[in-house]
């Protein structure tokens, strides 16, 4: 998918997945807004997930995303390697679900001179690097598996017994809360769930609830 230059995107409960070449979502948007979707390239040849070429004020929270066996480059998502367009540039990648299956993926490029700001995200499967440029990074999990229940067949909800549960950090000094904190969680297929807070808030994507 791709949007031409426009101020503003929201890109919400979607399933965009196996294109045969190039980006699940790519946006010249000044703002994008990016939440609770699922980007799975499952049998695609998918370049990077989410490309943002241009910048600007990015929000990536609560997605459930997959790089797969086969890509293009090495990149999940990445900011500004077009070229900045924007005199505010600021990127959160906040409390996402990201299942690997590819042997040399970097989560993140970002082209910008401000670091990035990554959050209580869920790296599961095959080792990937975290960051290719300035970042801040806390609450973030790495695991084999990462308590989902079965990623390898797209199950993305946790298990009773996943770290995750109640690992999230607060977000509050990195900006407002309203954009930063995940309220909803996508339902597959092309839906939408409330996401209820228990307790504390969970690392990823997908809040435990025994759904």
């Amino acid at each position: 998918m791709y949007i031409g230059e426009t101020e503003r995107l929201e890109f919400r409960y979607n399933y965009s997945h196996a294109t045969k070449e190039g980006h699940l979502l790519k946006s010249r948007a000044r703002v994008n807004d990016i939440r609770y979707n699922r980007l799975t390239g499952e049998e695609g040849e998918v370049s990077y997930v989410i490309n943002l070429p241009n910048g600007g004020e990015g929000y990536i929270v609560g997605n459930v995303i997959e790089k797969a066996v086969v890509s293009s480059n090495p990149y999940v998502i990445s900011f500004g390697e077009e070229g900045l367009e924007s005199a505010d540039n600021q990127l959160f990648v906040i409390n996402n679900s990201v299942y690997n299956r590819y042997d040399r993926t970097i989560l993140l490029r970002n082209a910008s001179d401000q670091p990035a700001v990554v959050l209580n995200n869920l790296l599961g499967g095959a080792t990937m690097t975290f960051a290719d440029g300035p970042h801040e990074s806390d609450g973030n999990l790495a695991l084999p598996e990462h308590g989902m229940r079965s990623p390898r067949n797209f199950e993305f909800e946790l298990i009773d017994t996943a770290a995750a549960i109640d690992s999230g950090i607060a977000v509050s000094e990195y900006g407002d809360e309203d954009l930063l904190v995940p309220s909803a969680e996508y339902a597959h297929p092309v839906s939408r769930r409330d996401r209820n807070l228990v307790h504390r808030l969970d690392v990823g994507a997908q809040e435990f609830c025994a759904y």
